[in-house]
C-alpha cells in the first residue's frame, strides 16, 4: 500500500499530495496532485497564493 510518505520518499513527489493508489492487470497507478505553491512576505511572512 502505497502513502505519502512512500510517494515523498521513494519517488521524490515532495510537492505533491498523494490521493489514492489503483491497482490495474497488474499495473500500480499512483493518484497526485500538485501543492499549490504558496509565497510569503520576507518581511512579514504573511502567506499568499500564486
Amino acid at each position: 500500500m502505497a502513502t505519502t510518505s512512500f510517494i515523498y520518499l521513494a519517488l521524490g513527489l515532495a510537492r505533491y499530495d498523494h490521493l489514492k493508489t489503483e491497482y490495474k492487470n497488474g499495473a500500480i497507478y499512483h493518484y497526485v496532485k500538485r501543492k499549490p505553491d504558496e509565497r510569503y512576505c520576507a518581511g512579514c511572512h504573511a502567506r499568499w497564493p500564486v
